[in-house]
């Protein structure tokens, strides 16, 4: 008899279920499709707008990457033109460019697919994203088990149909992958896999900094070998970039990169573009939005101080969160504790200066999925409706205005996905509490 997984329960999918699961294959399907045939309009999440159509944040990474391997700077602001994307062969009939603002540590991770052609490239990096996504919530699901595991088994078809998870994926924007291998990284700490797990979040947080919040959740926690691990890989990851490039990218981070990210000048149209402040749901863009209002003269220092406090409130919550909750092995326990970790990853990814809403609303139902087993059923549905529906409107309403309110309904509904989380997490392990029947 071939052994049962301990989140296995013995029913047929529903209907509901199954329908779920077509969805989640056709929405596949179709990403496969852009990959494929990046020039027509009519594979792409939303085939009517123009900027969702073209916008490829996969251009930024590739030509990152080849900027580094000429020992060029990929910091320097106005550099990531189309004629830069012409001369290394990224076709501007299909993608638009986009400008490198990540980490340098990312960049080895992007290396052997810089040998390819751009469109080959990019299929891969879609194929990978998702693959990695998928095998995350797999992960996830194996880990917490029971119940409660055979509930985010079953929801797993609804995360891939919402709209704002495809288009990162169509994007190649690597928020979700960073946001995926964050989670499966802890994962594999709690199985008690410090090594691979703590490489994971290495990687990730070298990627993109703000999962880094993970190691003062787990630092709370006492987990400190996880920690050494973690940082070893840091700087095996760090002595790779340096063997490929030089130490011209790091330096060029820290010096002029870091410093224009903290004061927001990383992305200096956000202070003249009210399209692009409208939909900027980060804390940082709160002042900024005053400004155009015409509430506030000069939102910068403002937005600077909300930054900083803010960065300091959500160290204090992962401290706090990880002091509260024990490590044992139930069923509960561990369901908790990855749902702080989606959390942590959400309230993390607020910080930069500029968190568009289409990624917020993506990443957001990270958490939705790991609420599953915590929340009723209509709960879960209503979410996903908002998340099926909130895309489309950002795009389609004409008036900034209406734009504006449904960032703001964004930004409300990811605070109260968080708030979810950590209440749920601290009430819900109770190791004599019964979860609710698949």
């Amino acid at each position: 008899m071939p052994r049962r997984f301990a989140w296995y329960r013995p029913r047929p999918p529903t209907r509901l279920e199954l329908v779920l699961i077509a969805l989640a294959i056709f929405a596949c399907v179709r990403m496969l499709g852009y990959a494929l045939f990046p020039g027509v309009d009519l594979f792409a999440t939303l085939p009517i707008s123009e900027d969702h159509t073209r916008h490829s944040c996969f251009s930024a990474y590739y030509l990152g990457v080849k900027l580094a391997a000429l020992h060029q700077p990929i910091y320097a602001e106005g550099i990531y033109t189309d004629a830069l994307g012409a001369l290394h062969g990224v076709p501007l009939y299909a993608v638009n460019i986009d400008a490198f603002v990540y980490p340098p540590l990312f960049l080895p991770t992007l290396e052997p697919l810089v040998s390819l052609d751009f469109a080959t490239a990019r299929t891969v990096w879609m194929a990978l994203n998702l693959a990695v996504l998928i095998g995350a919530l797999w992960a996830t699901t194996r880990a917490v088990g029971g119940v409660n595991g055979t509930l985010l088994a079953r929801w797993m078809p609804a995360f891939l149909i919402t709209l704002s998870v495809q288009s990162q994926i169509q994007f190649g924007n690597a928020h979700l992958l960073v946001m995926a291998t964050a989670l499966w990284g802890m994962v594999r700490i709690e199985q008690g896999h410090e090594r691979s797990g703590a490489a994971l979040l290495a990687w990730s947080i070298g990627a993109k900094l703000f999962p880094g919040l993970l190691v003062v959740f787990l630092a709370a926690r006492g987990r400190w070998r996880a920690i050494g691990y973690t940082a070893l890989w840091g700087l095996g990851l760090t002595l790779s970039t340096v063997a490929l490039y030089g130490t011209g990218p790091i330096v060029e981070f820290f010096a002029v990169h870091v410093p224009r990210l903290a004061s927001g000048e990383a992305f200096g149209w956000l202070f003249v573009r009210p399209e692009s402040a409208a939909i900027n749901i980060s804390p940082f863009g709160i002042p900024i939005k005053l400004g155009f209002l015409g509430l506030l003269d000069e939102p910068r220092p403002i937005a600077r101080a909300v930054g900083a406090i803010y960065l300091v409130a959500i160290l204090a919550l992962a401290w706090r969160a990880g002091r509260r909750l024990p490590d044992d092995h139930s069923t509960a326990g561990r369901l908790a504790r990855l749902q702080l970790t989606g959390l942590l990853l959400i309230l993390g990814a607020l910080q930069t200066p500029f968190y568009d809403a289409f990624r917020g609303n993506a990443a957001m139902f990270v958490g939705v999925w790991l609420l599953a087993p915590s929340l009723k059923k209509r709960w879960m549905f209503g979410l996903l409706f908002f998340e099926v529906a909130f895309l489309p409107l950002m795009v389609l309403l004409g008036p900034l205005w209406a734009r504006a309110a449904m960032g703001v309904a964004g930004f409300i509904v990811v605070l109260d996905v968080g708030w979810l989380l950590y209440t749920r997490a601290m009430r819900f392990y109770r190791p004599d509490r019964q979860p609710q029947r698949a």
